[in-house]
């Protein structure tokens, strides 16, 4: 939130100056999992400094942004106002391209099927990328390549304002397997023989609430919803909504119910699958300063972002698209910050984490995390951190594989 930017700005400076340090000169991989404000404020500071070869986001439609612009306006006006921001719910590729990204990847719903990974076999490449490891940036460099694994066929969407920009949708079946010795942040984990995945979920909005949404906001902009969808296709009305008609995106946001399930994607980050006979697996790290070890061989970190998990429907797919990885995660983070409405116990039963983690700090009137979610899963049990914007409740971990 725009509150907490002199803290976000801090650790991403800081971020950058351990990366010099040890040589990092371009992200292989950055990962948003939705637009809300709150998830994707800082990502300027991030890039201006350091070059980022795929930006991977899910595919979300006009409705789906303009929801999250709606949020953002009621929520954090400081940070509707941004116009990185503002552009990026416009045209998410035209935005994310002045970064020069080698590609961008929007992930979508994939259906039946599940995350690639678990078990002990090899994982093959999908067939759209069998011969070819997941392309390197263009000038070549040395360095780990990534291969596209698990089923479906990539397909390229359109094409970014810059034209070397290749703009490309994959079902959230497939995801992005190292092929080689690789460092990745959130947790920074290192894999020395290929095993190493990626691997997204998708959680998409209920389309009764898109319908809700227009119907509110076209009655706002004195105009029937009929003749709102066609306008929506516009880039330059979309662009004057959010520059001049921001009060009716608010309105139109807080006539809803709040905390509405949004298109939100999770990813998990950890080995391909199983341990095998003879493979060493490490996890070391801090929590708020103090030290600890993960031990079974759980290594992996599975970030959920805002998915609404509570809903039995939707935590059933989420735990069935993960049900080959999930013994393998040692750490959590909390769905929507701890929030209530995103969390059930069920969701600890299932994953069984070492670590929890919610990010949140004091803000409005938000109780993140819950007091009931705290509790439940200091009784799971399973470790628990809240890391806020001071220095001392930071979370850092290191997995390695070999």
């Amino acid at each position: 939130m725009a509150k907490y930017a002199d803290a976000r700005n801090r650790e991403i400076d800081k971020y950058h100056r351990v990366a010099r340090l040890y040589g990092v000169e371009k992200l292989d991989l950055l990962f948003l999992s939705h637009v809300h404000a709150d998830h994707v404020n800082g990502v300027e500071r991030l890039l201006g400094l350091q070059e980022v070869d795929t930006i991977v986001l899910p595919l979300l439609n006009v409705k789906d942004r303009l929801i999250a612009y709606g949020w953002t306006a009621v929520e954090d006006p400081a940070s509707a106002q941004n116009g990185f921001y503002r552009d990026l719910i416009v045209d998410p590729a035209s935005a994310l391209s002045r970064f020069r990204p080698r590609q961008i990847l929007f992930i979508e719903p994939g259906g039946e099927g599940g995350a690639p990974g678990g078990g002990e076999g090899p994982i093959e490449p999908s067939d759209g990328s069998r011969k070819d490891p997941f392309p390197k940036g263009a000038d070549g460099e040395d360095g780990p390549s990534w291969f596209l694994v698990g089923r479906g066929h990539p397909r390229v969407m359109q094409m970014a304002a810059d034209s070397w920009t290749g703009v490309t949708v994959i079902p959230d079946t497939m995801a992005m397997m190292a092929t080689a010795s690789v460092a990745v942040s959130s947790p920074a984990s290192s894999s020395t023989w290929g095993a190493w995945l990626m691997a997204p979920y998708v959680d998409p909005m209920i389309a009764s609430q898109r319908k809700r949404f227009i119907s509110a906001l076209a009655k706002e902009l004195k105009m029937t919803a009929k003749l709102l969808e066609p306008l929506l296709t516009s880039t330059g009305y979309v662009t004057d909504l959010v520059i001049d008609k921001v009060d009716c995106l608010a309105t139109a946001y807080a006539k809803l119910a709040r905390d509405l399930n949004v298109t939100s994607m999770s990813l998990y980050s950890g080995p391909a699958r199983s341990m095998v006979a003879g493979e060493r697996r490490t996890l070391r790290g801090t929590i708020g300063g103090i030290g600890w070890h993960g031990g079974s061989g759980r290594i992996a970190w599975l970030a959920t972002g805002d998915a609404a998990l509570k809903h039995v429907a939707r935590r059933k797919n989420f735990l069935a698209h993960y049900t080959g990885l999930l013994d393998q995660v040692a750490t959590l983070t909390l769905p929507h910050h701890g929030s209530e409405h995103n969390f059930h116990v069920d969701l600890l039963k299932a994953v069984n984490p070492q670590l929890c983690v919610a990010a949140a700090d004091s803000y409005s009137n938000w109780k993140h995390p819950e007091s009931h979610v705290v509790q439940t899963v200091c009784s799971h049990p399973a470790l628990m951190q809240v890391v806020t914007s001071k220095q001392p409740s930071r979370v850092w971990e290191l997995a390695s594989l070999s």
